[in-house]
């Protein structure tokens, strides 16, 4: 994410076009996928932690606060990704829509 919106500034420091605009949404697109793949392979790990006889045993034996907070703030991150994601893109949509523009012309 922190390589599109440098391309982005490098872009904007000469000169850009809608077709750049375009590569940069289609990489947003991608970024998503990627989130949604983690947040798969999150919930899968917390349903095998779940179904787990040994770590059920464990919580009777004592509450497991650390695992549960570590969970929490992965949903966090995830959701935190999401989000940029979808804030680059909605960028990239806009400077699709905007006219070219070049440095000398601003």
């Amino acid at each position: 994410m922190g390589e599109v919106i440098a391309n982005m500034g490098s872009e904007f420091a000469d000169s850009w076009g809608t077709d750049r605009a375009g590569a940069w949404f289609a990489e947003t697109e991608s970024m998503s996928a990627e989130t949604d793949r983690a947040w798969q392979t999150a919930r899968l790990a917390g349903e095998s932690r779940r179904a787990n006889p040994r770590s059920r045993l464990r919580s009777l034996l004592r509450h497991d606060e650390s695992s549960d907070v570590a969970q929490l703030s992965q949903q966090r991150i995830l959701q935190r990704l999401d989000e940029d994601a979808s804030h680059v893109r909605h960028l990239a949509r806009s400077l699709h829509a905007a006219p070219t523009a070049t440095a000398g012309g601003m």
